[in-house]
This record gives C-alpha cells, structure tokens and sequence, in this order.
C-alpha cells in the first residue's frame, strides 16, 4: 500500500507543482499617422514553444465581398456610434499584411523581459492610471500594449509619442 501511495504521488501529484504552464500572449500595435504606416508584434508564450510574430500592413486592400459592401453602405447610410466596432471590423477584412514568424530560445534576453512585463501588468497599470500623459501631441505615433495570460482578461496600455 506504501509503494502505491508514493507511485500515485510521482506520477501525479508531483508533477502538478513541479509544471510551470504560464502561457500569455503580449501584443505591440504599432501606429505612425504621418506615414500610416501600421506595424504588430505579437509574442506567444508557453513552456514549450516560444514564438514571435511580425506583420506589417502592405498600401494595397483586398475588395470587399458584396455582402460586406451592402453592409458598409448601410452603416455609412444610417451612421450610428453604435456600428462603429462593425464598421472597423469590416474594413480590417481588406487590409493586406506581410507577415513573418521567429522562433525564440528559452534563453533569449527578450523572453525574460517579456516575463518581467507579464508578472507586473497590475502594477503597470496602476501606475499607468496614476501617472496619466499631460502632454498635448498632435501628430505621433501610437502605441497600444496588450498583455493577456491563457483566461484571464487582457491589460492593455496605450503610449501616444513615448519618451524615455
């Protein structure tokens, strides 16, 4: 009875608190308003792949489908605040991207800033509450952070022309 107890302990008690499965996923929308240029970093992470995600939105649109039309044509027609989410959902189906995708070590330095950044996301955004931008910018680039753990919900941040 002895050996039965301690081989369920190894094989399934032990286990369980030896498993580190963090698994978030941190996103770095990059908009410049001079340029209209639109970039995105998206780094996923998990204990067993590690992988980062460029894209780069292109000039060129795909054309809208003819449902999809219609349905932009009656928003634009009837404009209401309300539809604006439906709206931009609508025309990011015609934007183009190129897109590429990087494996990243477990030891590369990026991922231990990464982690640094995921483990202090409340504290960041109390202090991003307490210590809001006062400046008056009028043309910049935009930064949106997003950091989201496997079920909970996501932090995002914004930084409009960031300094040091």
């Amino acid at each position: 009875m002895k050996t039965l107890i301690t081989v369920f302990f190894l094989f399934y008690i032990l286990p369980a608190f030896s498993q580190n499965t963090q698994f978030y996923k941190i996103s770095v929308n990059e908009r410049t308003s001079v340029t209209g240029e639109y970039k995105e970093l998206e780094l996923l992470r998990s204990d067993t792949q590690n992988l980062l995600i460029v894209k780069n939105r292109t000039k060129e649109r795909l054309p809208l489908n003819v449902q999809d039309s219609v349905r932009v044509a009656a928003i634009m027609e009837n404009y209401d605040k309300e539809k604006n989410d439906e709206l931009r959902s609508l025309i990011e189906k015609t934007i183009v991207y190129k897109i590429d995708s990087i494996r990243i070590d477990k030891g590369n330095q990026l991922l231990g800033i990464a982690d640094d950044f995921f483990k202090n996301r409340e504290k960041l955004r109390k202090q991003e509450a307490e210590n809001k931008d006062k400046r008056i910018i009028l043309d910049g680039t935009m930064y949106q952070i997003t950091v989201a753990d496997a079920k909970g919900e996501p932090y995002v941040f914004y930084a409009h022309s960031p300094s040091n």
